[in-house]
């Protein structure tokens, strides 16, 4: 049995045709990829504007390297907790390592 998702029910964004055994498979699938869509919706519309902002930015600097935004935010916040259990004396030592490069 086939399903045709529109583009704005895919993940892809563009319009899909996927099989399945049965019928009912096909329209639990249907029903299924329509609520996770609602509900992507529903969590989007409860973001600011300037965060809904920020991220298509991100995402554009992001586009070369195939990186995704949750990729990038766990990278930094790896980074942030390394340089966050630094003492003064190492940040300052890395500060002068710097300046003398």
């Amino acid at each position: 049995m086939g399903l045709e998702v529109p583009p704005r029910y895919s993940e892809t964004g563009k319009r899909e045709r996927r099989y399945y055994a049965t019928k009912r498979q096909a329209e639990t699938e249907r029903r299924r990829t329509k609520e996770l869509r609602e509900e992507h919706g529903a969590r989007v519309r409860s973001l600011k504007p300037s965060v809904i902002d920020e991220a298509a930015k991100a995402a554009l600097i992001l586009e070369p390297t195939g990186a995704t935004l949750s990729e990038a935010a766990r990278h930094f916040l790896g980074w942030w907790q390394q340089q966050a259990s630094k003492s003064f004396a190492e940040v300052w030592q890395e500060g002068q390592d710097t300046k003398a490069s």
